[in-house]
């Protein structure tokens, strides 16, 4: 009775441009309502009110054309979302906020997990800074970083010292002097005076 109604709406009244709108969208809501799984509608229902991945999976491998399976898709990516965002909420390591990042790149927790990276990169930078070429790649990467002032100091102390037993190897004034020239607040500056004094007794 509905499909000749939506024909008749149409038959009836072929110049009224709102009656064949109307009997078009009487058709359409036919065509829809016949297309209907009346099944797949009361599995979806069961699935929603489950509301599990395991649920959701089970429905895609059952439908998995339907228009449903998307939603059910992306419910399952947000169990996983929350899932793995919670590893790093119990432990919230630089690798773990990393590994989030990766796997979510438009993650639920994306703002916080971009801002608590910021301070967990640098440090881990920091605190694998454990020799010279390390300390260089943080103050490289993080050139207004907390801690640059620190390792900066600590590059220049370890150039000192390396200058400094560079000089004792060779043993000569000039050696000593050139050590004085390079670092003239170096820690090792009163030793090189008076390794430059012995030498000067020695000779003369």
């Amino acid at each position: 009775r509905a499909q000749g109604c939506c024909s008749e709406i149409r038959t009836y009244f072929p110049e009224d441009t709102l009656a064949r709108n109307m009997g078009n969208q009487c058709q359409s809501m036919l065509d829809f309502l016949s297309n209907i799984d009346v099944e797949e509608l009361e599995i979806w229902r069961s699935v929603c009110e489950e509301d599990t991945p395991d649920s959701y999976a089970s429905f895609i491998s059952l439908y998995p054309k339907s228009v449903r399976s998307q939603f059910a898709k992306d419910r399952i990516s947000e169990f996983e979302d929350n899932d793995m965002w919670r590893v790093y909420m119990d432990f919230p390591t630089y690798e773990n906020c990393k590994a989030y990042l990766e796997a979510f790149p438009e993650g639920l927790h994306l703002e916080q997990a971009q801002n608590d990276f910021v301070i967990l990169e640098e440090n881990w930078y920091w605190e694998s800074a454990t020799n010279r070429e390390t300390l260089l790649q943080y103050m490289s990467k993080f050139p207004n970083g907390r801690y640059f002032a620190e390792a900066s100091d600590k590059v220049q102390h370890m150039d000192d010292v390396e200058s400094w037993y560079s000089a004792t190897n060779v043993n000569t004034i000039e050696a000593y002097e050139k050590y004085m020239k390079d670092y003239p607040d170096g820690y090792y500056i009163s030793q090189a005076n008076q390794a430059i004094k012995m030498i000067k007794d020695k000779t003369y």
